[in-house]
């Protein structure tokens, strides 16, 4: 018998304006996502950004994105922040995509690296499964 555990793995997502809510990947896979990272070895400054859409079989979506900033320099703060939609069955991927990226924007504009945001947005979009004419 195994003593592997077969516990789903969950994940906690940061919404806009309402409670966190809690998934299990399983059920809510990643459908599309954009990502900019900075990131190399021996960097004082790191910024990274990244938008995803996450989707359930019964037709929900979640959109979330998020921002950090870190510095190795004495005296420059930290900056994370979170952005996140459920949106329903039906509605405007893109619309939410472009809402979603859009409040982050607004959230981080005079912040290092916020110019590469619509190049996230971009990307995410141009990940979503294509739609058959």
């Amino acid at each position: 018998m195994s003593t592997m555990s077969t516990t789903p793995k969950t994940r906690t997502i940061t919404l806009t304006g309402r409670p966190p809510v809690k998934i299990r990947e399983d059920q809510w896979p990643i459908v599309a996502q954009g990502a900019y990272s900075n990131a190399r070895p021996q960097s004082t400054r790191t910024v990274e950004i990244w938008l995803r859409v996450r989707r359930h079989t019964d037709g929900r979506a979640i959109v979330y994105a998020g921002y950090t900033y870190e510095s190795l320099w004495q005296g420059e703060e930290q900056l994370r922040v979170r952005v996140g939609d459920l949106i329903g069955p039906g509605d405007d991927l893109v619309r939410a995509i472009q809402r979603v990226g859009g409040e982050l924007a607004d959230r981080i504009e005079d912040e290092p690296g916020a110019q590469r945001l619509r190049d996230v947005i971009d990307a995410c979009i141009a990940d979503l499964p294509a739609e058959e004419l």
